[in-house]
């Protein structure tokens, strides 16, 4: 006889058996009262239970008491394993209950399993209070993809005893929140930790230029940094974007001629009043550039300039587990809208 756990409160066993009878499907509320060799059948975690117990109890009574179930539940619980298997498991006698040949077999491979089940159960509580917490999170980058409530009502059925709280925030507010405290993880993008937080990388989207598409730069498929030598900028991007876009012009030769906006909307309406050059999120030109038909959103060659995004999370946070269930969930999320 071999036993391993199958599944869910249930135990597959092969014997060797056999018995002559007629078969029949076997389902919840069926009984196959035969077991040809080798033949494999479920049991339930409950009924070695009642058969240990038994064997331990050496008596239906005694074992009834301490499994706090009924005398005659007990008795039809073990003649319906005794069906299933198509043997008997114990003699019947005025001194007790005692195991058969076949019934010694089974207590003796019931053991592990059992005592394997106990620990799985053990790992499970375990697991459920690392997974069991609250998440204080800044929303200081991809708002456009988290800033639904939908998005953390669903997060909400996947991990139920995982509360999130989230609030947006300025990138500058989000960092120093996280430093005090007040915060436990922050959305960001660009950002290049000199604090010695915590990061995980999340995916990461395309920039594209936005111009005019009398721009002579609008005949272009892919750009250059170097392309953009003599061109004036408005732009929505935070100082570590901004730091970076100024570099990368250097490393070109040139200091590109930028003004800032912490509004977006604003940012291609002068591009397309002005004729200035706008930078913006490859996700977001399908919603914006429409409104702007004279605007032209082009990518950078080799995704030159892209718009990486990470979690910040502070050093101190005591729960590891639910940060990590987080970057999986934030990470599903942003490639479920990215690719």
């Amino acid at each position: 006889m071999q036993l391993k756990v199958a599944s869910k409160n249930k135990v597959m066993y092969n014997i060797g058996h056999s018995s002559s009878c007629q078969n029949r499907p076997y389902g919840e509320d069926t009984i196959d009262t035969c077991v040809q060799y080798g033949k494999v059948r479920l049991l339930e975690i409950r009924q070695l239970r009642y058969f240990m117990q038994v064997c331990e109890s050496g008596s239906l009574l005694k074992a009834s008491e301490v499994l706090f179930i009924s005398h005659q539940a007990l008795s039809k619980s073990l003649s319906l394993l005794e069906k299933e298997l198509g043997a008997a498991l114990f003699y019947r006698t005025p001194k007790g209950m005692i195991p058969t040949q076949f019934g010694q077999e089974l207590l003796e491979d019931s053991r592990p399993i059992l005592a394997e089940w106990d620990q799985l159960n053990l790992k499970l509580e375990e697991s459920a209070t690392r997974h069991k917490g609250k998440i204080r999170l800044g929303l200081s980058g991809g708002l456009i993809y988290f800033g639904s409530k939908k998005i953390w009502e669903y997060f909400k059925e996947l991990h139920p005893h995982t509360e999130i709280e989230p609030y947006e925030h300025g990138y500058i507010e989000g960092l120093k929140c996280l430093k005090a405290g007040t915060l436990d993880a922050v959305v960001i993008s660009d950002y290049e930790n000199t604090d010695g937080f915590i990061t995980y990388s999340l995916p990461s989207t395309r920039r594209l230029l936005i111009v005019e598409k009398s721009n002579p730069l609008a005949s272009k498929e892919e750009l250059e940094i170097k392309d953009l030598r003599n061109e004036k900028f408005i732009l929505c991007i935070n100082d570590f974007a901004y730091n970076k876009f100024l570099r990368l012009c250097q490393a070109e030769g040139f200091t590109p001629d930028v003004r800032r906006t912490s509004d977006t909307v604003y940012m291609y309406k002068l591009c397309s009043e002005d004729g200035l050059c706008g930078l913006c999120i490859d996700s977001n030109t399908s919603n914006l550039v429409p409104k702007y038909p004279e605007l032209q959103a082009i990518p950078f060659k080799d995704n030159a300039f892209p718009y990486p995004m990470m979690l910040a999370v502070r050093n101190n946070y005591p729960k590891p587990t639910l940060i990590k269930e987080l970057v999986d969930f934030l990470t599903y999320s942003l490639n479920s809208v990215l690719y």
